[in-house]
């Protein structure tokens, strides 16, 4: 901001905009939107008055007006890794998924740390999954956690990518160094169908064993009785597959678990059994489900 005018926020910029600096460091979104609106107002040729501005609508989830601000800044110069990130976060909020992106990538080509590259690149990386294009994802996710190689949910996320190109090697390290990290549910149930894949079944079931009681209990319980068939220990699938329906009996994949025991067993009767009692009212339709 321009150093200029008296102290009155109601006719000084400078005094506007450092109210509004005061109340967002304190927490006063509303008040903050407000003083950056007035020096805005009082200096329209000033980029750092209509970047405040931006950044506080955005706080103020008043995400159309922010992406005018911000766009107001760039026009007047203000060409530089915050604004372009905080324009990218409003365009995401208003479906804009394409300028979004736009926007990223020009942050990521100005971010002069690491850290300010890693959460370009991550931001890049998700904008391009909501399109549903994880081939245009990828490079992005692999820059993420080159600038961030310690962050546990940078090695899932570009583990994950590696599973759906089935580059189990490849998946397997990266999941490995999410968990040793951080003990994710999410990543130790990643990091055990990797090692199923791999046919490593004792691996896959010390990972599982702990997240039976857990939020993914039903995919856990599925996951397991695969690894134990996969030992063919049909009899030990079947009784964990039955406590996985006790212990999460509205969970789809439990009764796929329970399916899948059922159809080791020597009659086809019990597995159609289980179709059955899946399809009353408090159990999913199996049939949509394998």
């Amino acid at each position: 901001m321009n150093e200029s005018g008296r102290d009155n926020p109601l006719t000084s910029p400078n005094a506007a905009y450092n109210a509004g600096v005061h109340c967002l460091r304190s927490g006063e979104i509303q008040q903050a939107l407000a003083h950056f609106e007035k020096a805005a107002a009082l200096a329209p040729q000033d980029a750092d008055c209509w970047y405040a501005f931006g950044i506080a609508a955005n706080k103020a989830w008043m995400f159309y007006l922010a992406k005018v601000a911000l766009q107001r800044a760039l026009s007047l110069g203000r060409r530089d890794y915050h604004c372009h990130a905080e324009l990218a976060d409003a365009l995401t909020q208003l479906g804009e998924i394409d300028r979004a992106i736009s926007a990223a990538r020009q942050a990521l080509e100005l971010a002069s740390t690491r850290p300010e590259q890693a959460h370009a690149a991550a931001v890049v990386a998700h904008l391009y999954g909501e399109q549903e294009e994880p081939e245009k994802a990828f490079p992005y996710l692999t820059q993420v956690v080159e600038r961030d190689p310690y962050g546990p949910s940078e090695h899932y996320n570009l583990g994950v990518a590696y599973m759906e190109r089935e580059d189990w090697d490849s998946a397997l390290s990266h999941l490995q160094q999410a968990v040793a990290v951080q003990p994710d549910e999410r990543f130790g149930l990643a990091l055990a169908q990797v090692h199923l894949e791999r046919e490593e079944m004792e691996e896959a079931e010390s990972l599982l064993l702990p997240l039976l009681n857990g939020s993914y209990g039903g995919l856990a319980h599925l996951l397991l009785v695969l690894a134990l068939l996969g030992r063919e220990a049909g009899d030990a699938a079947l009784a964990l597959a039955e406590a996985g329906i006790t212990q999460h009996p509205n969970c789809a994949e439990a009764w796929i678990a329970l399916y899948l025991a059922a159809l080791e067993l020597p009659s086809c009767a019990d597995a159609a059994l289980v179709v059955r009692q899946g399809e009353n009212d408090s159990s999913p339709d199996l049939r949509t489900k394998m």
